[in-house]
């Protein structure tokens, strides 16, 4: 049987690479199976009244098993001497199409219905329903109800009329049995069955019904349509695949946003076929002149190739190649994709590019190039990588010179000394283009992880020289890469003669010295440290692909803001500084970096009142508390500077760390100390469940969001809602496994648990 950790996650489906155009509409999916996921509100009103109806009309009454249905089941198979079908709520259907197979078993059945009930107790009816919409197959390879809708009828789940809600709904009996492209009679048969059941129960009245069942059956595909551009889609999968392996295309749930450009493709598709046409009435095709050719047996082709590209950029808006229409007729190949390319569940939200000056009205950010070696030598074409210019990094270094200049001169005035030397704006801009083209490169099939720093060597204690100071460039950073991807560990960064250029290594840097971090391809930090004894840097930007995220230093004097978040952002606060180790922003860093999840709830110390929202035994208790951690902190003055006391600090939160992996939550008081690991969180007993929560990210321009809290995320961060509701003296803190972190604790000003979405400053 799945734990709870599998429950957590069964709302993840696999689901195919998505392709996005030039301004982010959806254009292509590279699927194994057809499966395009949405939350529930952008589903049809009617395709989740039409399911219900036909699949389990008693949903929103039975806690995951309906008695009536199965002592009907049961009364079936004692008439008849068969097995019945269709007793299975819509509950245990999705835990059949999540954990179990379909053997029609007694032992399979007690399963589905012990699983079913344990998603009932962990999930609401929405999101149960969301979750089965997202699943359930629809035939002729379509999963999920948006998949569908575009299947079939062409348009979005939200948009679909109650006749083909209905005509979904009908086909997930018997998908083969009923699907309207292999037989329309029975699956507008099926359809009216659905509508009628629909009548019945509610959900739509006469008039309704009676227009429905007359309405004509349009289908259109427009998930699965050939295009004559689609060579073009080839090129993308093959270099997704080159880059990503082949796992991640099919079952990654990629965001591919590219620059193809579907108006100028039409026009250049158009422009081939007319030329080629011209050239054949004119007498001038290989088709009419090469007759030795045609005498050897050697067909003659005329093939014509357009790539465009704007200014600057060697970017593909559109690209085709006539009359051979696959990939190998592009005899070159510039960049298809933009960063970033994520595994994500939803597009991330971007910060818009300003017009160029070119002339381009939002130019992309580029993934790489494919086949390099062949872009770089056609040099009339388009420049190479490192003559490449990365535009967030012009928009970005004005705001991030400023940051570094109003901090190094309050650091100044409160006379600590020594502090870094301040970038100037070009400087930053080169730092970051030269460090975002490394990113995307590849050294003996490793992808380099960098951390800058700008400084010069005799700013450190101990620097590690070269010979010859070596051109910052992305090949020479691509190279030697592997130099310093251990924390801590930082290239030298410097300016000689107008020219950036590595001078050598260094791990001692002042305060607020300039450091940027690659992070992953596309992915790049702009920080600043606090000082010599802290474990977090205070980042003041993030860069991913085209979106910027400056870190909003005011949000730290929002009214209720956690004191980890304060910390966490560094700015003008006392535990900042470094005299002061925060335990808190520690233990995030290292939930964070595991990389499996987890949740650990700060109680207040000297109370037992967070056992109320808390299962019973608790199966790793922790008896007496461990209070390693608690000994360290008190800790005052040279004791702090040893580095025996260091070392121990950092090998107790790590291992206090390692328990929030645990399936369940690690507790530890406000004092640092363990009290249980693995805990089951509930509702107190009389405390009304958590409906909405506020939701806000520490980066300027973010606005607060109140949503539910099932759309949070997983069984982790619905269940830190509640405690947080519930235990209000109490934060909670959830690493998710796709890098988001959120801190909960609840806010008096809003009178709801607020969500800190905090993962931007932990990069």
């Amino acid at each position: 049987m799945p734990g709870k950790d599998q429950l957590r996650d069964l709302g993840e489906t696999v689901e195919g690479t998505m392709l996005y155009d030039a301004d982010d509409r959806l254009v292509y999916s590279i699927p194994t199976q057809y499966r395009l996921e949405v939350p529930l509100d952008r589903m049809s009103r009617h395709l989740q009244n039409a399911i219900v109806a036909v699949e389990d009309a008693r949903f929103y009454d039975h806690d995951g098993i309906d008695g009536v249905r199965v002592i009907g089941a049961i009364l079936v198979e004692l008439r008849e001497g068969r097995p019945a079908e269709g007793a299975s709520t819509i509950t245990q259907q999705l835990a059949r199409l999540s954990f179990l197979t379909s053997d029609k078993t007694l032992r399979r059945k007690v399963r589905e219905a012990i699983l079913a009930q344990r998603i009932e107790q962990l999930y609401s009816k929405e999101a149960i329903l969301e979750m089965y919409l997202n699943k359930v197959y629809f035939g002729d390879g379509l999963y999920g109800a948006e998949a569908a809708a575009r299947g079939y009828f062409g348009k979005p789940a939200l948009d679909l009329t109650l006749a083909e809600a209905s005509m979904l709904a009908g086909l997930v009996k018997a998908p083969s049995a009923t699907n309207p492209t292999i037989g329309m009679k029975r699956a507008i048969d099926r359809r009216n069955i659905v509508l009628k059941l629909m009548r019945q129960h509610g959900h739509i009245d006469r008039g309704a019904y009676e227009s429905a069942v007359v309405e004509k059956v349009v289908l259109h595909d427009n998930l699965r349509h050939e295009d004559p551009s689609l060579h073009f889609k080839e090129t993308v999968r093959r270099q997704l695949i080159d880059e990503l392996g082949k796992h991640a295309v099919y079952n990654g749930g990629l965001r591919v946003y590219t620059t193809i450009d579907p108006e100028m493709q039409r026009a250049a598709e158009a422009a081939v076929s007319d030329t080629l046409t011209e050239i054949d009435t004119a007498g001038l095709s290989p088709r009419r002149t090469s007759s030795r050719l045609r005498c050897a047996g050697v067909p003659a082709i005329c093939r014509a190739t357009v790539v465009a590209l704007p200014p600057r950029w060697c970017t593909a808006t559109t690209s085709c190649g006539a009359e051979s229409r696959g990939a190998d007729a592009l005899p070159m190949s510039p960049t298809m994709c933009r960063t970033p390319i994520h595994p994500l569940r939803s597009p991330p939200s971007k910060t818009r590019l300003p017009p160029s000056s070119t002339g381009i009205s939002r130019p992309s950010c580029l993934h790489r190039c494919l086949s390099r070696h062949r872009l770089q030598d056609r040099s009339t074409i388009a420049p190479s990588l490192s003559q490449q210019i990365y535009p967030p990094a012009r928009l970005v270094a004005p705001k991030a010179q400023e940051h570094y200049a109003k901090h190094l001169i309050a650091a100044r005035m409160r006379g600590r000394e020594p502090v870094a030397a301040l970038p100037s704006t070009d400087v930053i801009e080169r730092l970051i283009n030269e460090a975002f083209w490394a990113s995307l490169r590849r050294e003996e099939g490793y992808v380099p992880k960098i951390s800058l720093a700008f400084l010069p060597p005799e700013h450190n204690e101990h620097p590690m020289l070269v010979e010859r100071p070596l051109p910052l460039t992305p090949g020479t950073l691509t190279k030697i890469a592997a130099i310093v991807e251990h924390a801590g560990i930082h290239l030298g960064v410097w300016e000689y003669e107008g020219e950036l250029c590595i001078w050598g290594t260094t791990h001692n840097i002042p305060t607020f010295c300039f450091v940027l971090e690659v992070v992953e391809p596309g992915l790049i930090v702009l920080k600043h440290h606090r000082g010599e004894q802290s474990g977090k840097y205070v980042n003041v930007a993030v860069l991913e692909g085209d979106q910027i995220k400056m870190v909003d230093e005011t949000a730290s004097s929002l009214p209720d803001c956690p004191d980890l978040l304060t910390s966490l952002l560094g700015f003008d606060s006392p535990a900042s500084w470094v005299d002061s180790v925060n335990v808190l922003v520690q233990l995030a860093v290292a939930m964070r970096s595991h990389g499996r999840g987890g949740s650990l709830l700060v109680v207040p110390a000297h109370s037992d009142q967070w056992r109320e929202s808390i299962v019973h035994p608790v199966p790793y208790a922790v008896s007496p508390p461990f209070r390693e951690l608690t000994e360290l902190m008190r800790e005052t003055g040279a004791g702090r500077e040893a580095e025996v006391w260091k070392e121990a600090l950092r090998e107790a939160v790590q291992a206090i760390a390692a328990l929030t992996a645990v399936d369940g939550a690690a507790i530890i008081t406000e004092n640092y100390e363990l009290l249980a690991f693995g805990a089951k969180i509930m509702r107190r007993r009389g405390a009304t469940p958590v409906e909405s929560v506020v939701v806000t990210e520490p980066v300027e321009g973010g606005v607060a969001l109140i949503t539910t809290a099932a759309h949070l995320g997983g069984t982790r961060h619905l269940s830190a809602a509640q405690f947080v509701h519930d235990q209000r003296k109490a934060i909670a803190l959830v690493a998710s496994q796709d890098r988001r972190f959120t801190v909960f604790a609840w806010s008096p000003c809003e009178d709801s648990v607020h969500a800190h979405r905090v993962e931007v400053l932990l990069l």
